[in-house]
């Protein structure tokens, strides 16, 4: 009996560990909706480069990014082809407007792992041009397709109220 107990201690306490690391090490976290400051958004001028080898993805970026309450200023295509979108961060050294944008950006994928949520998410680095006239920069990649998908476009289009 004493063993039972001891091994079922043991069991609770590697799941409690193994939970931790999951959710803080790699990025599992429960849906916790934070509230939106449009205002704020609406001061974030972003210009997009589409290198994801795509022509209709810049489209429908610029419409989803402004449906956020982002100031798309400018849509441009590359001839390189990328893997992964980032998010470009123009004028604060600590990356608030990269940031946003990028938490406005991500989802979440289900993990059948006890029912948590990986968030997805577009890289942000650092690179500070202020003649740019911008504050951040959106580099779609060929993975921009996850974050700017028709069903999530149209789902915000329908909920969101400025």
């Amino acid at each position: 009996m004493k063993k039972f107990f001891l091994l079922l201690v043991l069991l609770i306490f590697l799941m409690g560990i193994i939970s931790w690391i999951l959710i803080n090490h790699y990025g599992f976290f429960s849906l916790n909706p934070q509230p939106v400051d449009y205002n704020k958004r609406s001061k974030i001028r972003v210009e997009i480069i589409n290198c994801s080898g795509k022509q209709e993805i810049s489209t429908k970026a610029q419409k989803y990014l402004r449906i956020l309450g982002f100031d798309v200023y400018d849509i441009r295509n590359a001839k390189r082809v990328i893997d992964k979108t980032t998010v470009i961060e123009r004028v604060d050294p600590n990356l608030s407007n990269a940031s946003e944008i990028a938490n406005a950006l991500s989802v979440s994928k289900k993990v059948s792992l006890f029912s948590l949520h990986k968030k997805i998410a577009p890289e942000i680095k650092l690179h500070l041009d202020s003649t740019l006239y911008l504050e951040a920069t959106v580099v779609l990649g060929k993975d921009a397709a996850i974050f700017f998908a028709d069903q999530r476009i149209y789902q915000a289009d329908s909920v969101i109220v400025k």
